[in-house]
């Protein structure tokens, strides 16, 4: 691993108890892979508050030259006014790595007017935005490209719906909590976490990584083939499936190509070699499983640990749902797939 990378960790490990290494490097992966050319990477952290994912992204913020925050917006300032001397936010995000450190703002706005700012976004995720305001020279088209890196609670778990406004859009990375809570919180408590040393450091530590970052290479890799596996599988098997309240099947929506995901992964592993971590298919495996609910990953994640157990009683000891629960949640993921070749994927 590079040494600028190695430095950032060491303070963290210093002043914070992180328990979830490999979420750090994904994390840093995803800052090195924004100054390779590719798609948009729009990447999500999902984990408990005080756990320490908003340190990593506050670090973020203090290279005011390459990383823009966003915590919350409209959709006004989305699409920006009609007059040329207006500003307007994407074009302010071009070229950014653009930082939300709660994304729980922007799920706690009003039906209309998340769902209005979540179309604009999944418009934008292409690159282009044209907006109208009902006259001939009222037209703005706006070109741009940004990175953007946002953390959120696990209550977007329950907020499945905003996979179909976005369109799964983003790559997930499920946060750790560290296994010992009450030494993390004395660590907290302390006061040492959140002095103004601390986060001057990994701010100037982080921009140094940054400034390492920007001129490397990735290196070339063979592994393309198994990349686009791996996403089709794991698109295919976030598509939610609609039961109604007796359980019978009313809608299936038609699965992800897993294009989208499949260049994220992409973008995620060329960063990650990027950082000096050659072998990254652990961590893109985490970020397939990430993807997913935490009942079928449990599913998954039981299978791929002795797939000639029973996967029910396994799941359901595990994961406290009931019996019931878990056979139509794994008869939902074999309708879209879930079989022995899909396992043997994500066990090379």
């Amino acid at each position: 691993m590079i040494r600028e990378a190695e430095l950032y960790k060491e303070t963290l490990d210093k002043h914070l108890i992180i328990d979830d290494w490999q979420g750090v490097d994904i994390i840093l992966a995803a800052v090195a892979t924004h100054w390779v050319p590719g798609n948009m990477l729009w990447f999500r952290i999902i984990g408990a508050s005080g756990s320490g994912k908003s340190e990593l992204l506050r670090s973020l913020e203090c290279n005011k030259k390459e990383v823009i925050s966003a915590d919350s917006f409209t959709p006004g300032a989305i699409r920006g006014g009609y007059m040329k001397d207006t500003p307007r936010m994407l074009e302010l995000w071009k070229d950014k790595i653009v930082v939300t450190k709660d994304f729980a703002s922007m799920i706690t706005k009003k039906k209309e007017d998340r769902s209005e700012v979540f179309g604009l976004l999944r418009s934008a995720w292409d690159g282009t935005l044209s907006a109208f305001y009902g006259s001939d020279d009222a037209h703005v088209e706006l070109e741009f490209h940004f990175d953007w890196i946002l953390a959120s609670t696990p209550v977007i778990e329950r907020q499945r719906s905003l996979e179909a406004e976005l369109g799964s859009r983003f790559i997930d990375l499920k946060w750790k909590t560290p296994q010992n809570e009450e030494a993390a919180i004395i660590s907290a408590m302390s006061g040492d976490s959140n002095s103004s040393e601390f986060r001057k450091l990994l701010g100037e530590q982080m921009s140094g990584f940054i400034e390492s970052v920007k001129t490397r290479e990735p290196l070339s890799y063979k592994s393309s083939d198994w990349l686009a596996r791996i996403a089709m599988i794991a698109a295919k098997l976030r598509t939610p499936i609609y039961r109604d309240a007796s359980h019978n099947i009313y809608d299936i929506p038609t699965p992800e190509i897993g294009t989208r995901f499949g260049q994220g992964l992409q973008r995620i592993a060329k960063g990650l070699s990027m950082i000096g971590i050659e072998d990254y298919k652990p961590h893109i495996k985490r970020l397939a499983l990430d993807c997913l609910s935490n009942l079928r990953r449990a599913i998954i994640e039981t299978t791929l640990e002795n797939p000639t157990s029973s996967s029910i009683e396994e799941v359901k000891r595990k994961t406290d749902v009931s019996y019931e629960t878990v056979r139509i949640e794994l008869e939902n993921l074999k309708m879209l797939g879930w079989n022995k070749e899909a396992w043997e994927v994500l066990c090379e």
